[in-house]
């Protein structure tokens, strides 16, 4: 929506600083990623508005780069309720070991050690994890989709 890369990014700045001090103002039953948007779409109108040097876009490019931009087919809340779904799915251990992946890779390591294995073997097991859950996530936004 933005030509210049230097103005789009420091847009891109202005738009963390207002989400930042504009947090509490924000509603948790609405989706956050559509609430952020909405405040980059005021800062780039408002920039539009003001650039003298800009090269004039049409209303109709910037409403369809704004419609395809709102068309994403899930909603943060419909992807992050089929995670938490597929999560549920796996077993305790399995949850414990993409807990300890995520958090840190030397944890992974003493998990190797204490298990007795190797941390390649390890990481392995993880990376078969993370194919399963991310299978399970795109069969259940699939599913969604279609209903």
């Amino acid at each position: 929506m933005v030509l210049n890369w230097a103005d789009a990014e420091d847009l891109l700045q202005e738009v963390g600083v207002t989400v930042w001090m504009k947090f509490e103002e924000y509603d948790p039953g609405r989706d956050f990623v559509t609430w952020a948007c909405g405040i980059a779409r005021n800062k780039v109108l408002n920039y539009r508005q003001k650039a003298s040097h800009r090269l004039v876009q049409s209303e109709e490019l910037m409403a369809k780069i704004e419609q395809v931009s709102d068309s994403e087919p899930y909603s943060l809340d419909v992807q992050r309720d089929a995670l938490r779904r597929c999560l549920e799915r796996l077993n305790d251990s399995q949850r414990l070991l993409l807990s300890v992946a995520q958090s840190a890779a030397d944890s992974l390591k003493s998990v190797a050690e204490d298990r007795g294995q190797s941390p390649q073997s390890l990481y392995k097991t993880v990376q078969r994890i993370r194919a399963k859950l991310f299978a399970c996530v795109t069969r259940r936004l699939a599913e969604w989709a279609e209903a």
